[in-house]
This record gives C-alpha cells, structure tokens and sequence, in this order.
C-alpha cells in the first residue's frame, strides 16, 4: 500500500503539468455530476484514499465487533430503567418519549459512517454518526469520475484496486428493514432534511440510484409533511419509507414545525430509518459507557478489551473524580494541567463545530473553554494521534505534495462493514464542513506483474 502512495505521487512528481490538468479535468467532471458541497463543487483531492487488505480487514472486523458491542449495551440499556440514562447524556422530555418509540423493527441503527484514525494499523474510532451518516452518493460518484483519470489508470495498471459500491448495500438494507417493519410491497421513499443542507447533492445522487432501481423516491423538508386519511403525505406523495438524514437535534429546536413529521413517528405511519432510538449511542457522551470502568458490567472480558483497543477514553465534564488509565483523577484539574493530552467537543456538534485540541491552543483559552465544557456538559477525549500522508494538492498553477491529516470514515450497513469513505485537510480538525476533501477509499491488492 505505502509502495502504491509512493508510485502515484511520484507520477505526479514526474510530470505536475499534467496532474494540473488533471485536476481540472476532475472538478469540471464533477460540477457536470452534481456532486456539490453546499451549492459549490466539493473539496476532494487527485488520489483517493488506499489501504492495504489487511487494514481492511482491521476495518471489518472493528466496525462490526465494535457495532455489535455497541448494540448489546444498547439493548441492555433500553431494557432496563434508562431514565438515569436520558439524565446522564442531557435529553429533553419530547426526546425520551420519541426513544420510547418502537420503530417496528429490532435494529435502531441500520446504516451509520464511524469516525476514526489509523495510525500504521492502529485504528481508534473517536464518534459515531448513527443520527445521519452521509457521503454515500458522494463517495460513489466520485469513483465513477477517478477512475478514468490517467493517473488512476497508470496506478491500476501496476496495483490490484478495489471499492465495491455502497448505494447498493444501503438500498438492500433499506428494503430489508421495511419488510422487517411489515411492508409487504415496494416503498415509496421520501429522503427527508431541510431544503437548505449543505449535503443535498449527496441525497439527489442517492435518489437518482433508487429511481434507477425502481423505486419512487423524493427529497422532502420535514416541514412540508402532513398527516392525511391516517398516512404520510409530500404533496400528493404518499410516503411509506422514510429515509431519515435530518438530525433530531434539529427537529428538536424546530419541534412546533415539524409536528406532522414526528408525529407520524410516534404513530409508525411510515417506516423510519434510522429510526430515532439511534439517538441514544449516537450522543458523544455515550463513548463514557464504552470506556468507563464502572459500566464494565455490561461488556464481557472479551468485549472490554475490544473497546479498550478501538474506543478512546472519554468522560462527559463534570466536577469530581474519575479513572484515567487506572488511576484515579480529579477530573477537571488534571485536564487543565494535561491539557496537550485532550479533546475537548460539545456534546450535540457535529461537523467538527466547538472542537478544541489542548495540544494546539494556549492555556489560557483552554482554561476558558474547560469552563464552558464544564457547564454546558461537553465531553473530553483523550486525544488519538492523527495520521499524515502526502496527497498531491492544487498549489497555484501547479501540484504539490503536502502533508494532510486524514481520517477514515467506516460504513456499516445492514449489520456488516460495507467500505469507507476518507478524509483530509491541512488542519488537525478534519471535516468537509470546515473545509476539509472527501475522498473514496480504495483497497490495494498485489502488485501485478
């Protein structure tokens, strides 16, 4: 793999001119198919992410060990009194009663995109994205326009490349979960989120491919649902599936206009997916159930020393003690002496908002934001080391290779590891909302003869 990086960057090296072009010829490709970043053509690098087979298969079998893991203790959760559970990771009232829901199928996480790093073949997840994954359609697309280029050709010719789509395997998981709901007949699909997401080209990719398919499928807001003669109505577009990508975080803050929209929830007239039980281990502060040793009972041996290798610890702020590594801490005075060793995140973020490194601030600015973790219940993470890799980026008028940090983003879908999606940025907060590339994933065989 590292011999597959080297040969392509140095094809670049060898002629940048052409790489420019290159370069062009790729945005140009990609602003003719649609695949868009909040209206403009998405930020994404020359050559895509590569792995070897064997950190592949350390993706398989970490995504799904750890998905497996994380739905055990989902269960044991909603089994038992989760009250104290809704208190510990802060829901509102409206929020547990929509957890309480049973959706009408058993797994309240059919498709999610896991977060991490991998350093040689150390891998450590640090979030879940379970409420709305995204970069499937991206991610797809973007294989069909690389491919083509002349370095992924040269690259081709020399290594065995492999990405297996991912609409497919999310379409198949989708059918399967409505028919698991009940469904007996081809569903009429609605990809529900508000008109103005930044991500919406990745959702008309998506609906283009269950068109293709055969199925009906929409892009709807949620406010412009109602409920009609008991079913879900877009218009005159009766919705059978729901194919949720809009944060309940957000429904939450929007919750008087969107009502017909979770109340179809509550009342199961349509099947959604992920349904909104998912909430509760998508919720940063959850990773303190994985990581903690008081919760230690709800893992077997074997399962603490799998999060122990893949799960970061982490603790939601608060004042008193806690085990760091075995050692017992006074919470937030270690972290404001070590603070080099944290991340701290804002509960309920997402795309990389509010996140704070202690090792590239001062003290004094993460003292302050210490103090707002602290009362508005963020959590700390210990902070994983985040790999670099050269990738030839637009330079001027020419290409260099720079250093990017990268990050890999595994799917799970349909209860397996189905691909991953990467990406990569010159800031150690890495995310396309703020201004990072998104790649595809490729998976490096042998070198051909």
């Amino acid at each position: 793999m590292k011999e597959a990086i080297a040969y392509f960057n140095q094809l670049v090296a060898l002629d940048t001119a052409a790489a420019r072009r290159q370069y062009e010829l790729l945005y140009a490709d990609m602003e003719a198919r649609n695949v868009r970043y909040a209206g403009q053509v998405m930020q994404t690098l020359l050559r895509p992410y590569l792995i070897s087979e064997e950190q592949d298969r350390e993706l398989r079998f970490a995504t799904e060990t750890v998905m497996a893991i994380v739905a055990k203790a989902e269960r044991a959760l909603f089994a038992g009194h989760p009250q104290w559970v809704y208190d510990f990771l802060g829901f509102s009232e409206t929020e547990r009663g929509l957890l309480q829901v049973d959706p009408g199928y058993p797994a309240s996480i059919v498709f999610t995109r896991l977060d991490g790093f991998f350093n040689e073949n150390r891998l450590q997840f640090i979030e879940f994205n379970h409420d709305s994954p995204g970069g499937i359609g991206y991610s797809d697309r973007l294989v069909e326009i690389l491919r083509p280029l002349p370095l992924m050709e040269r690259l081709a010719e020399k290594y065995e490349l492999r990405y297996d789509p991912l609409q497919p395997k999310l379409l198949e998981a989708i059918l399967s979960t409505y028919r698991e709901y009940g469904g007996s007949t081809t569903p009429a699909v609605a990809i529900v989120d508000w008109a103005d997401v930044k991500t919406r080209h990745d959702f008309e990719i998506i609906r283009d491919f269950f068109r293709a398919h055969g199925l009906s499928c929409i892009i709807v807001d949620p406010r412009e649902v109602e409920i009609r003669r008991g079913a879900l109505f877009a218009g005159d577009f009766k919705i059978d599936l729901v194919y949720r990508r809009v944060l309940l975080i957000e429904l939450m803050q929007k919750a008087d206009e969107v009502k017909a929209f979770l109340d179809a929830y509550r009342s199961r007239l349509a099947c959604f997916v992920n349904s909104f039980r998912c909430r509760l281990t998508e919720n940063k502060s959850f990773f303190q159930f994985l990581s903690d040793p008081d919760h230690a009972e709800l893992f077997s041996a074997t399962e603490q020393a799998i999060l122990a290798r893949y799960i970061p610890w982490t603790r939601r702020v608060r004042e008193g003690y806690t085990d760091f590594h075995g050692a017992r801490i006074d919470l937030c005075d270690f972290m404001g002496r070590q603070r080099e060793r944290f991340v701290l995140k804002p509960n309920d973020s997402y795309g990389g908002q509010g996140v704070c490194l202690g090792a590239t601030c001062d003290s004094a600015t993460w003292e302050k934001i210490l103090g707002t973790a602290l009362r508005e219940g963020w959590v700390a993470q210990e902070h994983v080391s985040i790999p670099l890799e050269p990738f030839p980026v637009i330079d001027g008028e020419t290409v260099a290779l720079k250093d990017l940090h990268v990050n890999i983003g595994p799917y799970y879908i349909g209860g397996r590891y189905c691909g991953s999606i990467a990406r990569a940025s010159l800031s150690s907060v890495i995310n396309v909302n703020a201004g990072g590339g998104g790649t595809p994933t490729f998976v490096v065989g042998e070198a051909r003869l």
